[in-house]
């Protein structure tokens, strides 16, 4: 069975935060209804323009990026991301090397 991932979804606002906040947690909300998984809201503690969500465990990442990509579409997510642009990191644990 493969290892489940960590889902890292980062953008610059291109609105402000008031305006993102609700999109972005209904967003998360209807992720977890759809999967199961659940997600949170970052922001870089350096610059508060730049927002990260985390997902974890993503076990079926197939699955996931239907739900996210219907979710994002229903909540138009892309709208509050500078260029309408959101990046999406997979990540997997590393085995231990012992």
């Amino acid at each position: 069975m493969a290892a489940a991932e960590h889902v890292y979804v980062y953008y610059r606002l291109g609105v402000g935060a008031a305006a993102a906040r609700p999109v972005i947690f209904a967003l998360i909300e209807d992720v977890r209804a759809r999967t199961g998984v659940v997600g949170e809201l970052y922001v870089r503690n350096d610059d508060p323009q730049t927002w990260m969500e985390v997902y974890a465990p993503v076990r079926d990442y197939g699955l996931f990026a239907k739900a996210l990509a219907a979710a994002e579409q229903k909540h138009a997510a892309a709208e509050v991301a500078e260029r309408r642009q959101r990046h999406i990191e997979r990540f997997i644990p590393m085995l231990s090397s012992h």
